[in-house]
């Protein structure tokens, strides 16, 4: 998983944030546990790829698709460390790279994806 805990600080911000919402406006809030969400990436890469691969890839979408042309992902991620580079944004090159990795099973990672949403809607409700 991709997530860590969260530091001392940022639990007191969130439950002070917590407190002045049930306070203020009289929501009561409850811990969700969706043991789902640990595949959220590989969730989001195949929902974000319909779960196929493309010609149309996101490097080549930022080299504005000049014909045979694709971006060099590494050396844009590079200059952009280094900052020369004002073109692309880090999350836009990190899509880039993430696109570039073959996912496993996208299908089943595309209907987690639909499974987590139905929950989240009974949950909540309207």
């Amino acid at each position: 998983m991709l997530a860590s805990d969260l530091s001392a600080n940022t639990r007191n911000a969130l439950n002070k944030t917590i407190s002045f919402f049930e306070k203020s406006l009289g929501i009561n809030f409850i811990e969700l546990h969706v043991p789902k969400l640990k595949s959220i990436m590989q969730i989001w890469a195949s929902m974000m790829n319909n779960g196929e691969s493309s010609q149309k890839t996101f490097g080549k979408l930022l080299s504005d698709f000049k014909p045979d042309q694709e971006v060099s992902i590494l050396m844009e991620l590079l200059k952009t460390i280094l900052g020369i580079q004002k073109m692309h944004t880090l999350p836009a090159l990190g899509y880039a790279i993430f696109q570039r990795i073959k996912l496993q099973k996208p299908k089943h990672y595309i209907d987690l994806g639909i499974q987590i949403k139905n929950e989240l809607k009974n949950i909540l409700g309207k």
